[in-house]
């Protein structure tokens, strides 16, 4: 048997029945106090926090389900999407507020050069090729321009 068991059963059979209960109580007690503090409230805490988090964490997945469509989705067939691409670009891009050079490229494509731009600009101009433009994005390349929140952006799209 474990020494330290052969001591605590020594030291428990030495004490008389009235101290025998009071310290079963006293170990009650801490246990249930310890229960309380490291599992169960802790787990209310939590629950709490998960039930305000929920309302806002299925905002965003309904927002990313509706991006998601959007993005599988057809592009929009408007005028510009029927005439010409580059000119169907050019559009977007100036509607952007871009100052880019335009390429036509063989094979229904253009690329798009754009030395200096801020980022959030660059995601915008991505969404408007597709949405407007009725063009997918065959190749992208962006670099950090050294200036923070700007880039330089090439670009080929094709319809």
């Amino acid at each position: 048997m474990n020494p330290f068991v052969q001591r605590l059963r020594q030291f428990w059979l030495q004490r008389n029945p009235r101290e025998r209960l009071f310290l079963a109580a006293c170990g009650t007690v801490i246990a249930v106090a310890l229960f309380y503090a490291l599992l169960w409230q802790p787990a209310v805490d939590g629950r709490a926090r998960l039930q305000k988090q929920l309302p806002r964490l299925e905002a965003d997945l309904a927002e990313m389900q509706r991006q998601i469509a959007l993005l599988k989705g057809a592009p929009a067939a408007g005028a510009a999407a029927e005439g010409d691409l580059r000119s169907a670009v050019q559009a977007v891009t100036g509607a952007v507020g871009i100052k880019a050079d335009l390429r036509a490229l063989p094979g229904q494509r253009v690329a798009v050069d754009a030395p200096d731009l801020p980022f959030p600009q660059v995601l915008e101009l991505l969404s408007a090729v597709r949405r407007d433009a009725g063009a997918r994005i065959v190749k992208l390349d962006a670099k950090a321009t050294g200036a923070p929140g700007r880039v330089s952006l090439n670009l080929e799209v094709q319809r």
